[in-house]
Formats: structure tokens, sequence, C-alpha cells
């Protein structure tokens, strides 16, 4: 278990560097590695959507992100992208209240 949580922390590592360098769909096929096999993993989640929602594709974006909200309920970055992804997908009054508890 610990080797596969090394593995994922050191894909998670390499898919923010990729992103960082605007290497989109190498990082994207790295976080669908990770979410594939850990998909408990929040951060995998919220990345995949905060790169989907990059792409102008807010409908995944939305789904994804809503993935890791739901593992992480509290977490104040999760719901401001999820607030982001909601404006962008046109629903302005949710993404509003999103905003709000942020």
């Amino acid at each position: 278990m610990a080797k596969k949580n090394i593995l994922i922390r050191s894909k998670l590592k390499k898919a923010r560097s990729l992103f960082a360098s605007n290497q989109l769909a190498e990082a994207q096929a790295l976080l669908d590695q990770i979410v594939k096999v850990d998909q408990r993993n929040a951060e995998a989640w919220l990345m995949r959507g905060v790169l989907a929602g990059k792409q102008g594709d807010f409908n995944h974006a939305f789904d994804f992100i809503k993935q890791a909200l739901a593992l992480r309920p509290g977490d104040v970055q999760i719901l401001y992208n999820f607030g982001i992804a909601l404006r962008g997908s046109g629903d302005l009054e949710r993404a509003m209240a999103t905003f709000k508890k942020v």
C-alpha cells in the first residue's frame, strides 16, 4: 500500500509540473491514471477538473470537481474551483451561492 501511495504522490507531482508548463495532454493522461487507480484521490479529481475548465470543457470540469468535493466537502480550494466551474457552465446562481460559502 505504501508503495502505491508513493507512486501516486510522484505522479501528482509530475502532473502539477506538466500543468504548470502548459503540457495539458500529458498532465491529463497522468491524472486519468491516478483516478483510475485511486478513485478517492480528491487532489487528482480537482486537478482533472481545473484542467478540463482550462480547456473550456466546463461540463466535465463540473463533474470532476464535484467528485473532489464529495471526497472533501469543506475544502475551500475545491469549493472555489467548483464555483468557477458552475460559472463557466452558465449556472450563475449556484456559482454565487458557492462563492459565498468560500
